[in-house]
């Protein structure tokens, strides 16, 4: 009877404390105003996972204080495989604020996080699907300078003008679509600074990784560029967390956006760049040979108008979205998921920010970690047989699992 007087004089809408959990693992549920159950984690999981309860629902244990959310009592690893349903979703909500008006000081205080006065509260966090909108504003700025660029190289025709224009055309998007899991992460426990020093620096040390496995399994397919590029990246993301290993996901995964961005555009600088070599030499052998052997000189031609490194750089950009920065985000997310996991569970402290190895071999981990690289496989495989419709499935397939997390 006591119980249930505390329990009737609860409001659902007051400010969650952190929640003391009980023994027995049992817990009642708030059910149109009326306590159901009670129900242990497994049987919570399984109703989850089958829709009839929600993560929004309430829920409430002996020794805990106030009614608290399921989100909060259950671990997403607990859940539907390692991940939890996608729910309260839409597109049209989702990209809702990119085309309202909003005020210089709205983007001031977006970009504030990671900060004694940036960072809100866990009460005041809102469980809603986040509007971003900021990294619209950057892709159009990016866009503008991309065409500036465009413009002024052909007209007048200076090559100093060109690393300019690879910068932004290799950089454009991929930092816009950081942005854009650095407005999905509500908790705003990252800084912009933190993010920034992960593309640049992650982005590096990520390539070097990658780098390092390549040439010391001796690996040169394809293929292989999934499994070993999707590992060196996630260290990488490891290596540079260093105090965010906080077992938060949306840390991880915003971390791992960022790594991935840095990947990205270096890598497709550096393709661009050869491009540009190879381009040139096609062009130079063939103004050599064009007296002696016309024929080879017009293949020559030929060969250097079709492997045009400005194609690639664009091609690249607008692929981007879909490959290393979602891929990455995805691979993190699921090493900060089960980092959560084994903090719940006892086998982590919630204030260590030590590299887990156990992590690393866990099965939870492993099911998820391997979305990414599969995905990047098959990218390489039959994407690039197929082309356009099997880079755009693969993106979106790869989306479907970053919003679900």
């Amino acid at each position: 009877i006591d119980n249930y007087a505390i329990i009737r004089e609860e409001s659902p809408q007051a400010a969650p404390t952190p929640p003391v959990y009980d023994n027995n693992d049992s817990y009642l549920i708030l059910v149109n105003g009326i306590p159901q159950g009670p129900f242990n984690k497994a049987t919570l999981c399984q109703m989850l996972q089958n829709g009839t309860l929600s993560t929004s629902d309430l829920a409430w244990a002996q020794g805990m204080s106030v009614w608290q959310p399921l989100s909060r009592l259950l671990s997403p690893a607990d859940t539907s495989g390692g991940l939890p349903k996608l729910h309260n979703f839409s597109i049209g909500r989702f990209f809702s604020e990119v085309f309202k008006h909003h005020s210089k000081d709205e983007l001031h205080d977006l970009l504030i996080a990671g900060t004694r006065q940036g960072t809100p509260a866990l009460s005041s966090v809102s469980t809603v699907f986040p509007a971003p909108w900021v990294f619209a504003r950057i892709f159009l700025f990016c866009l503008i300078v991309s065409f500036g660029f465009y413009w002024a190289l052909r007209t007048f025709n200076n090559a100093n003008l060109v690393p300019g224009y690879i910068f932004i055309g290799n950089f454009g998007i991929p930092f816009c679509v950081f942005l854009l899991f650095y407005e999905l992460n509500v908790r705003r426990d990252v800084s912009l600074y933190d993010g920034i020093k992960a593309v640049i620096g992650g982005g590096i040390l990520s390539l070097a990784v990658s780098l390092f496995f390549f040439s010391t399994t001796g690996a040169n397919l394809p293929l292989w560029a999934g499994p070993i590029e999707e590992t060196g990246k996630l260290l990488a993301v490891i290596l540079i967390a260093s105090k965010l290993r906080n077992g938060r996901i949306l840390t991880g995964m915003l971390l791992g956006a960022a790594v991935g961005a840095g990947f990205a555009a270096f890598e497709s600088a550096g393709y661009v760049y050869r491009g540009i070599i190879d381009q040139l030499a096609l062009l130079n052998y063939a103004e050599l040979v064009h007296e002696i052997n016309p024929a080879a000189a017009q293949q020559a031609v030929q060969t250097a108008n079709a492997h045009d490194p400005e194609s690639t750089m664009l091609s690249r950009a607008l692929l981007s979205p879909g490959m290393h920065i979602v891929w990455t985000a995805i691979a993190a997310g699921a090493y900060w998921m089960i980092m959560n996991a084994r903090i719940q569970e006892g086998k982590r402290s919630k204030d260590s920010t030590s590299f887990d190895f156990c992590i690393l071999i866990d099965k939870r981990f492993l099911l998820i970690a391997i979305i990414p690289i599969v995905l990047h496989m098959l990218w390489n495989s039959i994407g690039v047989f197929l082309g356009l419709p099997v880079f755009i499935t693969l993106g979106l397939v790869g989306w479907f699992f970053a919003l679900r997390m």
